[in-house]
């Protein structure tokens, strides 16, 4: 029996192995693994974006504010919390003695 192109019936049986299955199967299933990984990271990467630094956190949170998107009480909220000092909520705890 002659082979023509990529697939050779006589080779049929070949596959009908248990472990040939499993190998194939195996090899698949880690290969669609590796690529799902890869596109998940991508994706992740590009959603998070880099690290920004909090001056230019502060630069998009004031053209929010001169936009109208924020109000002044949020920005100064926002801005505190970048300058690493506590916000306007952190000191509701009032000491009655």
């Amino acid at each position: 029996m002659a082979c023509g192109g990529w697939w050779c019936p006589a080779m049929a049986g070949f596959f009908n192995n248990t472990y040939v299955q499993l190998v194939l199967g195996s090899s698949i299933l880690g290969v669609m693994l590796a690529v799902g990984v890869l596109v998940v990271r991508r994706f992740r990467d590009s959603a998070v974006g880099k690290d920004e630094h909090p001056f230019e956190l502060l630069t998009n949170f004031r053209e929010m504010k001169l936009q109208g998107d924020i109000s002044d009480k949020e920005f100064r909220t926002i801005k505190s919390l970048l300058d690493g000092k506590p916000g306007p909520k952190a000191n509701n705890s009032q000491d009655t003695t």
